[in-house]
């Protein structure tokens, strides 16, 4: 969740108008305190509302905005523009190299439009992450320089907000889904508070419903089999090695019960409701996900 927290902190130094919103050195502090609390979420397993986002739907931060990438567009006649379309650093211009070497960048992609435009376009990507909008700006005083901005991201889906109070971190995690490379239509929220001695408390959730299992990728494998389905009140498993542990989710994402497949059955489950469920195995090592139907 290192990535999330740091992601966060842009987010919110802009949204929040934070002191620190024109540096392009994420706050250390802020992101750690954002950080302590993702992992504190994740750790609370006793709330099924944190099965939901963490276990079965794997909710991240929304990869916006970009926190290592980053395009400059400049005269591709330039010396250095040359250099960079050929892989050659260090490029000759001071401010190029400088800056590259400061935050650790190499070029991630050249764009050569062959005369379409009068620049091309180069990707610098750093290992480590920055506020790439400000670190962006020092590159066009350069001459030559058409404009820089942030790599970009399209379409839309799984997000977490983040707002940091006196006595506690609220994280909103939410699932969207519905055409969402052009925006998803529709949306579920999951509200926490985490407060600073890493208690967690789930809030509530709101939006649309969640349709059954939405964005959950079902495990093809050859090697396991479950058996029967729709079922009734057995469920029989081939393919495991070993006793493994399970989790059963209703169709809004709450888990309904956990524990371990013995003799490779899953027995008395005739007083589940009549419905779709998700099944997810650990086995040795492995987690798999399968729906299944209760008759």
């Amino acid at each position: 969740y290192t990535v999330d927290a740091d992601r966060l902190t842009v987010r919110d130094s802009y949204a929040y108008n934070l002191p620190y919103m024109d540096s392009i050195e994420i706050s250390q502090t802020y992101s750690d305190t954002l950080l302590n609390a993702l992992i504190a979420v994740y750790n609370a397993t006793s709330l099924p509302a944190r099965d939901t986002v963490v276990s079965m739907y794997e909710v991240h931060a929304f990869p916006n905005p970009n926190i290592n990438l980053f395009a400059v567009a400049a005269d591709s006649n330039l010396f250095w523009m040359q250099q960079l379309k050929n892989g050659v650093f260090p490029t000759g211009n001071s401010t190029i190299d400088s800056l590259s070497n400061l935050y650790n960048l190499y070029v991630y992609n050249y764009l050569n439009f062959n005369g379409l435009f009068s620049y091309d376009v180069v990707y610098f990507q750093s290992d480590s992450n920055y506020n790439v909008l400000v670190l962006s700006t020092l590159y066009q005083s350069i001459p030559g320089v058409v404009y820089t901005e942030p790599g970009g991201w399209g379409g839309d889906g799984n997000n977490i907000t983040s707002t940091i109070n006196t006595d506690h971190v609220e994280l909103i995690y939410s699932i969207g889904w519905g055409d969402c490379p052009s925006g998803c239509i529709s949306r579920r929220f999951f509200k926490f508070k985490v407060y600073y001695d890493c208690s967690v408390e789930f809030v509530n959730s709101y939006g649309s419903i969640l349709p059954f299992f939405a964005g959950i990728e079902q495990n093809e494998s050859v090697s396991m089999q479950i058996s029967p389905n729709p079922f009734d009140n057995v469920l029989d498993f081939k393919g495991l090695n070993v006793n493994s542990d399970y989790i059963l989710f209703n169709s809004v994402g709450q888990e309904i019960v956990r524990g371990q497949i013995t003799d490779n059955q899953l027995k008395n489950l005739e007083s589940l409701p009549a419905g779709q469920y998700i099944i997810e195995l650990k086995n040795e090592g492995q987690t798999s996900r399968f729906k299944v139907m209760k008759k």
